[in-house]
């Protein structure tokens, strides 16, 4: 898959080079570029328009000072927010154990009465075992989120350091 930009085209057509069709008559094969260098260059010129739109002007050196300072903000935004989602999954966790040990001291209780007879405390034990597993998956679920929060604060924390660090450098 290629992109053909056109000099009198109104937009790029995308080409399949594997059966050479494209969308567009007349192109020759000097105008194709890969869609790595498109979305290279789309990301050039998006840099370009957020610093003039920012500074109005100015040195590069600017620009990589005040991109940094989005960086960081939005880092330390998606943190918070993941800490956020850290809590409210902890509590789930807690209300979900909570929940699991309600369950067993209920079985406890009605198969520990004396006058229970034999199919109401296997119907009893039945529910008790669906209701254990479906706890146990919940709080697996949970704990597997809980780790990918986690993780993914570790990456945004490490990931910010990287950027103090190599800020300073381009600075000196």
């Amino acid at each position: 898959m290629s992109l053909n930009l056109a000099p009198n085209d109104s937009g790029p057509v995308f080409d399949d080079f594997e059966t050479g069709e494209n969308g567009a008559q007349g192109h020759s094969a000097g105008e194709h570029i890969s869609m790595q260098n498109f979305i290279e260059l789309t990301e050039s010129e998006t840099r370009k328009s957020r610093f003039s739109v920012r500074s109005g002007a100015g040195s590069e050196a600017a620009y990589d000072s005040l991109d940094f300072a989005d960086g960081v903000a939005d880092n330390q935004q998606r943190i918070q927010q993941l800490q956020a989602k850290i809590q409210k999954t902890m509590e789930l966790i807690r209300i979900e154990q909570n929940a699991k040990e309600e369950h067993v001291n209920e079985y406890l209780k009605f198969t520990t009465a004396p006058d229970t007879d034999k199919q109401q405390v296997q119907r009893i034990k039945a529910m008790f075992e669906r209701k254990n597993m479906k706890s146990t998956q919940m709080l697996a679920h949970y704990q597997k989120k809980l780790d990918g929060f986690m993780r993914q604060v570790n990456i945004l924390s490490k990931l910010a350091i990287f950027k103090i660090i190599s800020f300073n450098f381009r600075v000196l």
